[in-house]
């Protein structure tokens, strides 16, 4: 959200499930992309949803040996969803070069459902620009990891 009273902050939000962006308001302060970002190159890619309501997502299939509550509807395809759509995937990269260079970026929010640390780390020096970063991460055994093929547990770095 754009905080109230700070005139001068944009937040750019990124958002893959077009019923998610749907359901975003507009805001004057408020750029929506509708997309996933990851690292490497521009491309479309396959995302997963999940849960009934669509409300979580991947680039990567679930592990079936995870340790997320049993209740979650993982395999189930969410009422009037198709199991996974085709998105565009943007690298993080290009985002931040995107963004001129006297714009002070002060945060970066990260929630990409397992890809966290690996597209954060694709940056490399232009991660510089951001003052701060918020990732989700893991630090678990691969095994009890979330996604399959992620690269996002501290464990093992």
């Amino acid at each position: 959200l754009v905080p109230p009273g700070e005139e001068h902050i944009c937040v750019v939000a990124v958002e893959p499930i077009p019923s998610v962006v749907a359901g975003i308001f507009e805001h004057p302060r408020r750029i929506m992309i509708a997309a996933a970002i990851s690292g490497g190159e521009a491309r479309f890619m396959t995302l997963g949803l999940h849960h009934g309501d669509a409300s979580s997502s991947s680039l990567a299939p679930v592990n079936p040996d995870n340790s997320f509550p049993s209740d979650w509807e993982w395999e189930k395809p969410p009422e009037g969803y198709p199991p996974s759509i085709a998105v565009p995937v943007l690298p993080l990269s290009a985002l931040l070069a995107a963004i001129p260079e006297n714009i002070t970026i002060t945060r970066l929010m990260t929630d990409m459902q397992g890809f966290d640390f690996e597209t954060v780390a694709s940056v490399g020096r232009g991660i510089r620009r951001v003052q701060s970063i918020l990732a989700e991460t893991y630090v678990m055994p691969s095994e009890t990891q979330p996604y399959l093929g992620a690269k996002n547990n501290l464990f093992e770095y």
